[in-house]
């Protein structure tokens, strides 16, 4: 049996420990491959949240080790290494397993030439694949981030003609994800948006902050009440699971044409695409105007979890991988 060790450095509220999660549960449930999952950091720092989210979900970590002695200590007991890099990750300088690094950011695109030990890449949208800088001659798996379609839930609310609930879950500041989107949210007649994060604006009208979700369960619930998504960053992403979890849910989403969220959304089938807010505030008022339109989107958002997005399609091909670096999973 393959011995496998996933880490991550920062494990916190956000899509890459929420895809760190997944994937460690996705290989367990349809390829019966386990995962010891671990904190690498500098000084192997943990949070109070991360332990909340990720125990939740049924992934423990083992321990919290700082790179030198995670590479000296632990990765020699493991036959691979899965490091998900996020903002900040730092390369191993030594380790005796095969050394795969998931990268999950645009952010600091250069810094990866620095993972010059490492034996495959997966970048987890064809974007990555292309804009980043991979050290030369290592090969690159590209490997979306999947989500499992959300159960028990109705194709359509039964929402009253002119009603409309839209909502989004992220973090809420000057940087990534811009204040200035909330404004735009308030002037929709017959129009909530809710919002799971932290935010560092002041509640507007319509606009409500729920704050910090870290149940899973109970955030999906909250996204599956909802009846679209809205989704803006002023980066270009990967695969967000944010988008993925929202069409698990059943809702389209409303989203910039950029990085990789046009590979995973098309507009009008599973989401639309806008370009600035005074497009994506009429689209809102045409889907609630529209319950057909709206109920269409919504199959179809479900439909592209099922057939192209689903986690066990990811699952399969990281065993793929897993065979070509030449270990049997």
């Amino acid at each position: 049996m393959i011995r496998i060790a996933q880490i991550i450095g920062h494990p916190a509220v956000n899509g890459g420990t929420t895809a760190f999660v997944r994937l460690i549960n996705a290989l367990k449930k349809y390829e019966n491959i386990e995962s010891d999952a671990y904190v690498v950091n500098n000084g192997g720092r943990s949070e109070t949240t991360c332990k909340e989210l990720t125990e939740g979900d049924g992934v423990p970590f083992l321990g919290y080790y700082d790179y030198p002695e995670f590479a000296k200590r632990i990765a020699k007991h493991y036959d691979l290494v899965i490091q998900h890099r996020l903002y900040g990750t730092r390369p191993l300088k030594e380790c005796k397993a095969v050394y795969v690094v998931v990268n999950h950011t645009v952010q600091g695109p250069k810094e990866l030439k620095k993972f010059k030990l490492a034996d495959a890449f997966v970048p987890v949208s064809a974007h990555l694949d292309k804009t980043a800088s991979y050290p030369p001659n290592i090969p690159r798996f590209l490997i979306r981030n999947g989500i499992e379609p959300m159960e028990n839930i109705e194709p359509h609310h039964k929402r009253a003609r002119g009603r409309i609930i839209t909502g989004r879950c992220h973090r809420l500041y000057g940087g990534k994800f811009l204040t200035s989107s909330v404004p735009p949210m308030s002037k929709v007649p017959g129009h909530k948006h809710y919002i799971i994060g932290k935010h560092t604006v002041q509640k507007r009208g319509a606009v409500q902050f729920l704050g910090e979700i870290t149940d899973t369960e109970k955030k999906m619930k909250t996204i599956a009440s909802w009846d679209a998504y809205f989704y803006d960053t002023n980066l270009a992403e990967g695969t967000s699971m944010a988008v993925l979890e929202a069409l698990s849910a059943g809702l389209p989403v409303i989203c910039k044409d950029r990085g990789g969220t046009n590979e995973i959304i098309e507009h009008k089938r599973n989401g639309w695409f806008f370009a600035s807010y005074p497009e994506a505030v009429k689209i809102i008022k045409k889907l609630r105007d529209n319950p057909s339109l709206l109920y269409k989107l919504r199959a179809n958002a479900r439909k592209s979890v099922q057939e192209e997005l689903h986690v066990r399609i990811m699952v399969k091909k990281y065993v793929e991988m897993i065979r070509k670096l030449g270990l049997d999973p």
